[in-house]
């Protein structure tokens, strides 16, 4: 690849990568809302769409500007026209996911809240999760809406794979690694406005952070998570052992293999001294929030923002590499 046309297809395909973040996180939402969700789950989901507008609007824009860079930079047309279509069907999934589902989950909430809480404080100040079965009650009719996301997110994903392949073949793999970066990036963006910064505690938001978590992590079964994931922390040591990509694209791996050490020794401190009854560390598998003590809900929020930048750090360099 010249470095023009080069430089314009890593911006197409930034672009395209950044879209599989609304349409796996679209679907997700949907196909959650559709198989007979419980309250708990219901208002976790209305409380995710509406603090995520904002994050959503931002993460469109920036890939619409990726777009643009693209036709800049020269890239023939075919692909670009294909990206920008993916693109707008994604901000018209937006506007219906924050403007009709949203009003119509928020009658439903007021209904659900009407019946009880589906969230409760225990004497020690942790936050249980009640009404976690199916209730009888109002649905929301969205097996259409399901059909459509998932043709949405399959189009994404089969754009982004030809824009991929649209260059030199030997950069493919680089392609999916930056997927990867992107998808991960998105999904740890959308926990930084979920999760609680130091100076905006309450016990409602400590709640809601915890009703999120639940959510993603026991029920949702996010795609975005197993994906991204999956993809940087296998695929980025292997780059850079091959020498294709620099040493910034291990920041995000080695930082995940930090807290897991460092949760896992503090775990066991705990445990020796009686703190904690479990030699698994907490609360890396049950996500713990207390009302009375958020700092590890504060300590969580740190780590999303380093992986945050350890994420970006890994794009820059892999774009180096592509371009």
């Amino acid at each position: 690849m010249t470095s023009v046309a080069g430089g314009a297809l890593t911006s197409l395909i930034d672009a395209s990568a950044m879209l599989l973040v609304p349409a796996t996180m679209g679907f997700s939402t949907v196909l959650c809302l559709a198989r007979a969700p419980s309250p708990y789950t219901v208002v976790a989901l209305h409380e995710y769409l509406r603090r995520t507008r904002v994050f959503e609007r931002m993460w469109l824009i920036v890939a619409v500007g990726w777009i643009g860079a693209a036709i800049v930079r020269g890239q023939p047309p075919a692909w670009t026209a294909a990206v920008a279509v993916a693109a707008l069907g994604l901000v018209g999934v937006h506007m219906w996911q924050s403007g009709p589902l949203h009003r119509a989950l928020a009658a439903l909430v007021e209904a659900t809240l009407r019946a009880g809480p589906v969230t409760t404080v225990s004497d020690d100040g942790t936050l249980v999760a009640r009404r976690r079965s199916p209730e009888d009650g109002p649905v929301l009719a969205l097996d259409f809406a399901v059909w459509v996301l998932g043709g949405v997110l399959l189009a994404c994903c089969g754009i982004f794979a030809g824009v991929a392949l649209a260059g030199d073949r030997a950069t493919f793999g680089l392609a999916v690694l930056l997927g990867g970066f992107w998808l991960s990036l998105g999904v740890i963006g959308i926990d930084l406005f979920q999760d609680v910064w130091p100076g905006t505690t309450s016990r409602a938001r400590l709640a809601q952070c915890s009703r999120y978590y639940v959510q993603v992590f026991e029920q949702w079964k996010n795609l975005g998570v197993l994906a991204g994931f999956g993809t940087v922390l296998i695929g980025a040591p292997i780059a850079y052992a091959a020498g294709r990509v620099g040493a910034a694209v291990l920041a995000f791996p080695v930082w995940i293999g930090v807290c897991l050490v460092l949760a896992i020794f503090v775990n066991q401190v705990l445990y020796r001294k009686g703190r904690v009854g479990s030699r698994l560390p907490l609360p890396v598998w049950v996500n713990e929030y207390s009302a009375t003590r958020p700092l590890w809900a504060h300590f969580f929020t740190v780590i999303h923002a380093v992986m945050a930048a350890a994420l970006l750090a890994g794009i820059a360099a892999i774009n180096i590499a592509l371009a």
